[in-house]
């Protein structure tokens, strides 16, 4: 993981990256994506598994950096997501 970051996500920087994911989700259900619906599944389903960090803070948005959990071989993947906040 990465030491370029501000902050570890706090329990509210959770809230905010559950409900986006969970936004998410209800727009691919709408629309009949499987394979996203498959994959934000299966994020909030292990999303407190995954360590998150805070890359940016701007006004209009958030960065966070993630790390899935380890897989059995040992390797480590990481993804990032910029997340808009509502009231910018």
């Amino acid at each position: 993981m990465s030491k370029d970051f501000i902050r570890i996500a706090n329990e509210q920087d959770m809230k905010v990256i559950i409900a986006y994911f969970e936004q998410a989700l209800a727009h691919y259900e709408a629309v009949g994506e499987l394979m996203a619906m498959q994959d934000i599944k299966y994020f909030l389903h292990n999303v407190r598994q995954f360590q998150f960090v805070v890359l940016k803070e701007t006004k209009t948005e958030t960065t966070y950096l993630f790390e899935f959990p380890e897989t059995t071989d040992g390797k480590r993947e990481t993804g990032t997501i910029i997340i808009p906040l509502q009231n910018n």
